[in-house]
């Protein structure tokens, strides 16, 4: 693998420090594109992440991370509609590329919203059908997240690999 991107951070400083070590070759590792902690409101169910209080404050999150270093924000569960429509807005501004695990916000609205990218959400089709229309096809994407439990209704072949 010669390129990742992270996922969205519980530890920011040590994704920080694990792309300057791989950058600078003192870390064997790929080139990073971090992703911010995760944009979320109030109250957030865990208390690694900070729950923002409005939309002013997720433009200036949005901006802090970006002047350090992070590539991508990642949006979260408990978002209301207005902070991620500024976090998407500052995001773009600065270049940023914007995914989210949504809950609060549908997923139709958040692609009115300009959002770039879907994660671990429910993928029905008619759902997904409209998000994409509403989405740039050059900035869509998709991420499903397979449970333990889906293992079990696979195909044999989709859930073994080689060694």
């Amino acid at each position: 693998m010669t390129t990742a991107r992270t996922t969205g951070s519980i530890e920011p400083y040590t994704d920080l420090q694990v792309k300057a070590h791989a950058d600078g070759g003192r870390l064997p590792g790929p080139d990073l594109y971090l992703t911010t902690p995760y944009l979320e409101g109030a109250p957030s169910a865990f208390l690694q992440l900070h729950p923002l209080k409005d939309a002013a404050e997720a433009r200036a999150f949005v901006e802090y991370w970006h002047s350090v270093g992070f590539t991508s924000v990642k949006a979260y569960m408990d978002v209301k509609p207005d902070e991620l429509r500024a976090g998407i807005e500052e995001a773009h501004k600065l270049g940023m590329k914007v995914t989210g695990h949504l809950c609060s916000v549908g997923y139709n609205e958040a692609a009115e919203m300009g959002i770039d990218n879907l994660e671990h959400g429910p993928y029905g089709a008619s759902i997904m059908k409209r998000s994409h229309e509403l989405m740039s096809p050059q900035a869509w994407s998709k991420v499903m997240t397979v449970r333990a439990s889906m293992y079990r209704r696979m195909p044999v072949e989709l859930t073994r690999r080689p060694l």
